[in-house]
């Protein structure tokens, strides 16, 4: 379940981040970042309302962070394309990835 935060700040529609974390199997790092490159990030940047994505690597776990213009695109995301994008990550992945969805408080990002 996810909740997200009034969308408006004093009239500004503010960005949404969703940050997945997750556990890489021994030794499927590189095949990870394969699939991020090849697969992953040329799907994410497909979306509408799609901004940017980081993915972290940290002994063993991870990170991938992505931002969105808005929670409606996030939303749109995690419900039709996001499922589709983690059966294919399963082979290097340890158990499920915890998703948690903030409000951008600062960003670069415009």
């Amino acid at each position: 379940m996810f909740l997200f935060m009034s969308e408006r700040l004093e009239g500004i529609i503010l960005q949404t981040a969703r940050n997945v974390k997750f556990q890489i199997k021994q030794g499927k790092r590189d095949e990870l970042s394969r699939l991020f490159k090849e697969e992953l990030i040329p799907t994410l940047k497909k979306q509408d309302g799609f901004q940017s994505e980081m993915a972290l690597y940290h002994d063993g776990h991870a990170s991938a962070i992505s931002v969105w213009k808005d929670s409606a695109s996030a939303t749109k995301y995690e419900t039709e394309v996001y499922p589709n994008l983690l059966r294919r990550l399963e082979s290097v992945l340890v158990g499920t990835p915890t998703v948690e969805t903030y409000e951008v408080a600062a960003s670069t990002i415009s």
